[in-house]
């Protein structure tokens, strides 16, 4: 046992003075590019495209955004219009209709196309006013100069203005 003991530090003694083997060398001849150009080319496209992608995305997003305001936009602007319009209706000015009635009496006979119109000229209006006018034509035996001058409403019992 005695020698193997002296024998081991002895050959760990020599491998360590020993230095590591020198790499190989290289051959300049077979030397080439780690990254071939069309290998770098393509990588370059894939990235182009990838941010086209992204771009284009992005744009289709905006432009459906852009299209939702203009619907809010157009559905608003519609119902503006229709509130003008109604109110344009409404304040259209004043209206005229002239019913006759006979010469004093209050007895009202409106014809049904006037009074169709008369109604919905007063429908939108901001005011109604009625009045009323005789034919200026006198019934025999009634006595005409005691309604002369006299509006809607006069009975033979009041006497005509001045």
């Amino acid at each position: 046992m005695r020698p193997t003991f002296f024998v081991i530090p002895l050959l760990l003694w020599l491998g360590s003075c020993g230095s590591p083997p020198r790499p190989p060398g290289v051959d300049e001849s077979a030397k080439r590019p780690a990254n071939a150009r069309t290998a770098v080319e393509l990588q370059a496209c894939k990235g182009n495209l990838q941010n086209a992608h992204i771009e284009a995305s992005e744009s289709s997003r905006i432009a459906k955004a852009a299209f939702a305001n203009l619907q809010r936009l157009s559905a608003r602007q519609q119902v503006i219009d229709a509130i003008q319009a109604a109110n344009t209706t409404r304040a259209a000015g004043n209206s005229i209709f002239t019913i006759r009635f006979d010469f004093a009496s209050t007895r009202v006979v409106v014809p049904t196309d006037i009074a169709r119109a008369l109604i919905e000229s007063a429908r939108g209006a901001p005011q109604v006013l009625l009045r009323g006018r005789t034919r200026g034509q006198t019934v025999p035996g009634q006595d005409e100069g005691k309604h002369r001058g006299c509006s809607v409403g006069c009975g033979p019992e009041v006497e005509p203005g001045p």
